[in-house]
């Protein structure tokens, strides 16, 4: 569990919200329960992620994760933040499957199966992202999900599941 202490109750959708779309390497938890109570004209909110692996398989499957995605950080030699782009973006494409009948969407699925939907291209774009130190946001809607990435101090607009034309 997570104790915070919020000033607005509503920012708790706003946190859920982080937690969600920029921390990707959460892939373990699929909700938050949560509970509060009022304490000095502030609230003291306690929340509670629902796991959806054991211990031992989250320490697995990001054992997992940090070898596959080491081809990348550390195989390459990068002078620009262009390149790191181009090249998480690339490894992503030339090693997944674009497949509607994967139902897994965490990083987790995505870097080990090397299948999915937009969700897991653009969780797993930024999650490499971030490992690589370059700023990356994730957005989704009802029917799609891509990303927004910082290049020289410019944030541009990337879909890599568009790019994969295979």
């Amino acid at each position: 569990s997570i104790e915070l202490d919020l000033k607005d109750i509503s920012e708790i959708n706003t946190i859920y919200t982080y937690l969600s779309r920029d921390r990707t390497d959460l892939f373990w938890w699929s909700s938050w329960s949560s509970s509060y109570y009022e304490e000095n004209g502030s609230y003291r909110v306690v929340l509670s992620p629902t796991y959806i692996y054991t211990p031992q398989e989250i320490e697995d499957r990001v054992s997992k994760i940090e070898h596959i995605c080491s081809e990348v950080i550390n195989n390459a030699r990068f002078s620009s933040d262009y390149e790191k782009v181009k090249a998480a973006h690339d490894f992503i494409i030339n090693r997944t499957i674009y497949d509607l009948s994967y139902h897994g969407t965490d990083i987790s699925f995505f870097f080990m199966d090397g299948r999915g939907v937009c969700e897991g291209y653009a969780k797993s774009f930024k999650y490499l992202m971030d490992r690589m130190g370059v700023p990356t946001l994730y957005f989704d809607n009802i029917e799609h999900a891509w990303n927004l990435v910082c290049v020289d101090g410019k944030w541009y607009q990337i879909d890599v599941t568009w790019d994969d034309t295979i």
